[in-house]
């Protein structure tokens, strides 16, 4: 989950850069740990895993809005 976190951020970061191959870069990666991601029980994520992961997501919205 902590990666998926930091990949997220990465994403945000190389979009609002507008870095398109550092996006190409990320999403690939993201792409291949979702797969693990998905098969997480989230009701079992510690409290500190369960806000950084609403606190990527409000940030990856707010980033897709303003592009």
């Amino acid at each position: 989950m902590n990666k998926y976190i930091e990949l997220v951020d990465k994403l945000v970061d190389a979009q609002k850069a507008k870095d398109t191959e550092e996006i190409t870069k990320v999403t690939q990666d993201l792409m291949v740990v979702s797969q693990d991601v998905a098969k997480i029980d989230l009701t079992k994520l510690t409290k500190e895993q369960a806000e950084k992961l609403a606190a990527i997501g409000k940030k990856y919205q707010e980033a897709l809005m303003a592009n």
